[in-house]
This record gives structure tokens, C-alpha cells and sequence, in this order.
């Protein structure tokens, strides 16, 4: 499948929460709800990147084990839309889609545990640690057919050929498949983990912190290598990191989370170069240029809020050092900022 095959978006997000108990009695309803993900909407197009980025705890990961019904969504929908070729290969997805389906698209957020099965299908996710991700008493050739096997994809001659096939793509020598995971670097169980992702061939792949544990040259190598693939198989990604460097190299456009919520939302290159929300301009003045230095660094106070007590009004305003009184009263809606949008007051009014 090549990414001229095919256009529109893939994966469509609107208003999408996630909920926990914050607070809970024996047998009682919750008293306070943790609100992980809260009101999120998103695009990405097909054969494109978008990248979700933030600090840690913001909620990012959520969201993207929502999207493959990891953690089930609270409110909100998750419009997915697979492709033609996709559709041909994943028994059961057609019909799912003439029954539930919307312009060739399913709200994943409303779709049952029992329907879920030809979706995954069209789904693949890449782990930020291979070490725990890959069964250890499993030989690699298994771990990577281990979807196939799953879904009844073929006789085990073509499972054992199809996962060779899958690891000399990512780089492993197909002789290699007998080894154990614990027998390769971390690059390499990162490539395995990729062509595990691969084995169905998925239209969507999230990519949750796949770098983060690598030595920058095999962290340029992995990135390469997803790039390749996207370029051939016209993936779409969603890639969460906190590694704006990585970001920058992957991603056509990104997004800021910060407590659960939006900040600001563009196309990558636009909002690296003059980014409108205070809390994306403090993220990119803390990525050390190449000589060490930090230009024009903005400085943070306190720590981010707790998603079972977030402050009234925009949610940064207690560490925002541009904050002014409409902060800390009213959520901001979105406004214009460059190319793309951003949920402050100092931002452009849109139209």
C-alpha cells in the first residue's frame, strides 16, 4: 500500500476523555473523577505523522492506548478510518463497517470489546521498552508471527516465512529468529518490536516513546527506519514523546498536551519556529542547543496539577509568567497562532 493510494485523514479524535477514580468508597460512586485525557481533538491525515508531546503525567500515552482500546474512552469519539487495502485483508472489517461504520469510518470510542478483534487488525503499536515488551521465553521468529497466529493468518510454513520476511526488513538477519529476545541489543529489540508492530500490516502504528531508552546513533537509525516504512507502506503514526529533537525529525505536525488538555496544535516546522502558547515556548527553550547553550530560556514555577483537582481558568496559568487575571477566570477557547492554533488569550482570535 503506498501512501499515494490513498488520502483524508486516518485517525479523527473529538472531545475525547478519559476518566479515573480519584477519590471511591467501598461499592459507592467515586466522590472525584482523575481526568487523564479532557476534551481532546484531533486529526491525523493519512500517511502522516503527528506527534503528541508534553512532560510526563500530561496524559499522552492514555490517549494512545485509548485510541487501540487499551483504557476504554470515558466521553468523546474516536473516528478511524482504514484504508481499501486494509479493509481486503482483515476478515469481519467490512461488515463492521456497513454495520456500525460512518463514511467508511468507525467510532472506536462506541465499539464493544466483542467487535474490537478485525480492527486490531489494522492497528499496531510500538512500546517505549522493548526489554518488557517482548516475551523473553518466546524465540524471536514467534514474537514477531505472534499477531499472525493470533488472527489464524496462514499456515505456520507462511507464519515462519512472513516473520522472517518482516525481520529482514527491520534489519535482522532472518537466521537470527531462533535467538531470544534477551540475545540482542536494545536497538535490535527495538526492530523487532517494530516488525511485530508490522506483522498485519496496520494502516495506524502508535509509537509510544520508541526512542526514549536508546544511544542517539541507534535513536537516529530506529527514526530512519520508520520513516522507511511509512514511505512504503503509507503508515500513519501517532508518535508520543517528550524528545522534541526526535519530534522535529519525524513528525509533519505536532501537538502540546499539558494536564490532560491541548495547548497548541500545528504543523511542526511552524511551531518550532515561533510557537504561540507560553507552555510550548517553555518546552523548546529547555532543549539544549548543540553548543549546551539555552537561548532565551523560560523558566517554570511549581509543578503541573493534579488531573483529580485542575485549577480554574486555562490550566498553565499557575506557572505561566505571561498569566494575567482573564487566566486564572476563564478557559481559554482556540485561537489563531501561525499555522495552526493554540488555546491562549495572548494568540490571534480566529475567524
Amino acid at each position: 500500500m503506498s501512501a499515494a493510494a490513498d488520502n483524508g485523514w486516518r485517525l479523527r479524535l473529538r472531545a475525547l476523555e478519559v476518566r479515573y477514580p480519584a477519590e471511591q468508597r467501598w461499592l459507592r460512586r467515586p466522590r472525584r473523577w482523575a481526568r487523564a485525557v479532557d476534551g481532546v481533538s484531533l486529526e491525523i491525515p493519512a500517511g502522516e505523522t503527528l506527534a503528541l508531546v508534553g512532560e510526563s503525567g500530561c496524559g499522552k500515552t492514555t490517549l494512545g492506548r485509548a485510541v487501540l482500546g487499551l483504557v476504554a474512552a470515558s466521553a468523546g469519539e474516536i473516528w478511524f478510518r482504514p484504508p481499501e487495502a486494509v479493509r481486503r485483508q482483515a476478515p469481519g472489517l467490512d461488515a463492521l463497517l456497513a454495520g456500525r461504520g460512518r463514511d467508511g469510518a468507525l467510532d472506536l470510542a462506541a465499539l464493544p470489546a466483542a467487535a474490537w478483534k478485525p480492527v486490531r487488525r489494522a492497528l499496531g503499536m510500538v512500546f517505549q521498552d522493548p526489554s518488557s515488551s517482548l516475551n523473553p521465553r518466546m524465540r524471536v521468529w514467534r514474537v514477531v508471527a505472534e499477531p499472525l497466529l493470533i488472527h489464524r493468518a496462514g499456515s505456520a510454513a507462511a507464519l515462519r516465512a512472513r516473520a522472517d520476511a518482516l525481520l529482514e526488513r527491520v534489519g535482522i538477519a532472518p537466521v537470527l529468529g531462533e535467538r531470544f529476545p534477551n540475545e540482542f541489543s536494545g536497538g535490535q529489540r527495538q526492530r523487532i518490536g517494530i516488525a511485530r508492530a508490522l506483522a498485519l500490516d496496520p494502516a495506524l502504528v502508535v509509537c509510544d516513546e520508541p526512542v526514549s531508552a536508546l544511544d542517539v546513533s541507534v535513536k537516529a537509525q530506529i527514526l530512519e527506519l520508520l520513516l522507511d516504512l511509512q514511505r512504503e507502506r503509507g503508515l500513519s503514526y501517532l508518535f508520543i514523546s517528550h524528545d522534541l529533537a526526535v519530534v522535529r525529525q519525524i513528525a509533519q505536525r505536532t501537538a502540546v498536551m499539558y494536564a490532560g488538555r491541548l495547548a497548541e496544535v500545528g504543523p511542526t516546522d511552524a511551531l518550532f519556529a515561533a510557537p504561540r502558547h507560553p507552555y510550548t515556548r517553555a518546552l523548546l527553550a529547555a532543549v539544549p542547543a548543540v553548543d549546551g547553550a539555552r537561548a532565551g530560556r523560560l523558566l517554570l514555577r511549581g509543578e503541573p496539577p493534579s488531573p483529580s483537582a485542575p485549577p480554574s481558568g486555562c490550566r498553565f496559568h499557575p506557572r505561566c509568567p505571561e498569566a494575567f487575571a482573564r487566566c486564572a477566570a476563564e478557559e481559554p477557547g482556540w485561537y489563531r497562532a501561525g499555522e495552526g492554533a493554540a488555546a491562549c488569550f495572548l494568540a490571534e482570535p480566529l475567524s
